[in-house]
C-alpha cells in the first residue's frame, strides 16, 4: 500500500506505537549503514577492471569516507582513553605500531594474472598490476603519514 510521506509523518506525530517502531527501524537502518561504511573504510571498495583481455581486482579506499568515519567517533573514543588512563607504551612505539598496522592494510591486492609470452605486448610492459589510487599509494608505499 502505498502512502505519502506526509500521511507517514503525520502518522508518528499522532500514534506512539508507530513512533517507537519508526525509531527502532531507523535506528537498525543506521546500524546497518554504519557497519557497511565501517567495513567499506577499513578493506576498501573492491572493483574489477580489465587490463589487456585480462581481469584484475583493484582496491580503493575514499579518504572522506574514513575522515567521516573518525569525525564521528572521536568524542566516543576520546572518552574510552580518558577511562583507560595513560598509554602503558611509548606514544613513539604505539604510533610506529599503528603506522605499520595502516600500510599493512593499504597494500595493494593483486591477483594472480596469467604468465604472459615474450610476445604479448599487453603484458610485456609489467606495468599490469593495480595501484592504489590517490593518497592510497603514499600509504602503501611507506610514507610517514604522521
Amino acid at each position: 500500500a502505498e502512502v505519502s510521506t506526509t500521511t507517514a509523518h503525520n502518522h508518528r506525530k499522532r500514534d506512539a506505537a508507530f513512533r517507537r517502531a519508526w525509531g527502532e527501524a531507523t535506528e537498525e537502518g543506521y546500524v546497518r549503514l554504519e557497519a557497511v561504511l565501517l567495513d567499506r573504510a577499513l578493506n576498501g571498495k573492491l572493483t574489477v577492471i580489465e587490463r589487456g583481455g585480462v581481469s584484475v581486482e583493484q582496491r580503493d579506499w575514499s579518504d572522506a569516507l574514513g575522515l567521516g568515519l573518525l569525525a564521528h567517533h572521536r568524542r566516543a573514543v576520546a572518552e574510552f582513553r580518558a577511562a583507560q588512563g595513560p598509554p602503558s607504551e611509548d606514544v613513539d612505539v604505539l604510533r610506529a605500531r599503528l603506522i605499520a598496522k595502516i600500510n599493512a592494510m593499504m597494500a595493494p591486492i593483486v591477483v594472480e594474472a596469467p604468465v604472459a609470452s615474450a610476445n604479448d605486448a599487453s603484458l610485456a610492459g609489467g606495468n599490469d598490476a593495480p595501484v592504489a589510487s590517490g593518497n592510497d599509494a603514499s600509504v602503501a608505499g611507506g610514507t610517514d603519514v604522521t
